[in-house]
């Protein structure tokens, strides 16, 4: 029963390769580290800035509100 868990959490590479779900879980943190430094960059355009791309603040508050674990 642990074993199915873990396989459908990791895959079959996770039995046969031990580092595995370490390099999943590394990936997991810099996707996190990513999406809070591009936030971070959003958050601080100014209005012209947002202007080119063709956004407003307003637009861009849902995303600015959102935890860094969420997509």
């Amino acid at each position: 029963m642990l074993m199915n868990a873990f396989q459908a959490t990791f895959g079959r590479r996770a039995l046969r390769d031990p580092s595995a779900p370490r390099r999943g879980f590394v990936a997991l943190l810099l996707a996190w580290t990513d999406r809070a430094r591009e936030r971070r960059a959003l958050a601080e355009l100014d209005p012209r800035q947002l202007g080119d791309v063709g956004l407003t603040r307003a637009d861009i508050g849902g995303e600015l509100a959102k935890h860094t674990w969420h997509r």
